[in-house]
């Protein structure tokens, strides 16, 4: 019976068009393993609906898997992993400690930055806290349109943990703190500070 087949399939009759499965052997039966159709289109799993569509058959995960001879090819932990989970969530999986850099523009520059250990820049490759941005102009806003709209910046203190929030006391004596720096003598020093007690 062999290994597999490359069938040609009639997609529409009337004007002769047709699509080329590959279909392999699973435990004795063939089955529909990729698609080309007489667009160009390719899917995987399934018809394509676009230049390349990967369907997976049952509610499982479907992910699209990129390595090198760096990362490795042993198993699903190698590489870089993009695609829907479970719960048909879109996910990606960087499972190499190193960044994910985000490049734009038609001469396309770093934008933003992901590092391994979680922090996130915005116009800077090397952020140093939890969330940093820089650039030229303003750098945040916030906004509020619409009624009873407004724009809100949260500042929350809590023990315990985010899952598991507990009281503070009056020992906790800062609740919230803004700062703003200025350069000097190669350093950033506040030039004025608001605390919220």
């Amino acid at each position: 019976q062999g290994i597999g087949a490359i069938k040609a399939v009639m997609a529409n009759s009337d004007d002769n068009t047709g699509n080329l499965v590959l279909m392999p052997y699973n435990n004795g039966s063939q089955v529909s393993a990729m698609t080309l159709d007489y667009n160009g289109n390719v899917g995987i799993g399934g018809t394509p609906q676009s230049p390349l569509h990967l369907h997976q058959a049952t509610s499982g995960a479907t992910y699209m898997q990129f390595t090198n001879s760096t990362t490795g090819n042993s198993d699903a932990a190698s590489g870089t992993r993009i695609g829907l989970d479970l719960n048909e969530k879109f996910v990606i999986y960087h499972q190499e400690d190193t960044d994910i850099n985000f490049f734009t523009g038609a001469t396309p520059t770093q934008k933003m930055t992901i590092l391994s250990g979680g922090n996130v820049g915005i116009g800077t490759a090397s952020p140093g806290n939890p969330l940093t941005i820089v650039g030229t102009t303003f750098q945040m806003a916030i906004k509020g349109y619409g009624t009873g709209a407004y724009g809100t910046l949260d500042f929350t203190s809590a023990k315990g943990s985010e899952a598991s929030p507990t009281d503070i006391n009056a020992t906790d004596a800062v609740l919230g703190r803004m700062r703003f720096l200025g350069r000097e003598a190669s350093s950033d020093r506040v030039g004025a500070e608001i605390k919220a007690l």
